[in-house]
């Protein structure tokens, strides 16, 4: 779902780039502009990143795929005994669909969900203003 989402927001033209792409940083820009909720936005974010030096290490994200799909189930029960607040936002226009935290909401007892509008991945850089809203609006609660 997530992958076919990733190539949607891309495009064609980009789509064809990432894929024909030598170049690992290339490669990075245009897969991590997928997460945010505009390209426009995604760009300066995108620059900063590669500027610094970070790059996707596929290696440990295929680890941690394998690990997930084969102790998904005792992850979640283990997060049942949790007994800390949490919230849990995400962004109406991350590519991974928003179903992708129902479990884990349901699994722990004492959590809050904010999907917060106009965001991707990243919802703190999207529209960070909403996100310190959510954030506080949790916080006082307490």
């Amino acid at each position: 779902m997530h992958q076919r989402e990733f190539e949607r927001r891309l495009g064609p033209e980009r789509l064809r780039r990432f894929r024909e792409t030598t170049d690992p940083a290339e490669s990075n820009r245009i897969r991590w502009s997928a997460d945010y909720a505009s390209f426009n936005v995604a760009r300066p974010h995108v620059d900063r990143m590669l500027a610094q030096g970070f790059s996707v290490n596929l290696e440990c994200n295929r680890a941690i795929g394998t690990e997930m799909d084969a102790s998904s189930e005792a992850y979640f029960a283990n997060l049942e005994t949790l007994r800390v607040h949490v919230l849990i936002i995400q962004g109406r226009d991350d590519p991974r669909p928003l179903a992708a935290c129902d479990s884990l909401e349901t699994r722990l007892s004492t959590s809050s969900r904010v999907v917060l509008d106009g965001t991707g991945h990243f919802p703190w850089v999207d529209r960070p203003n909403q996100f310190v809203a959510a954030v506080s609006k949790w916080l006082r609660q307490f």
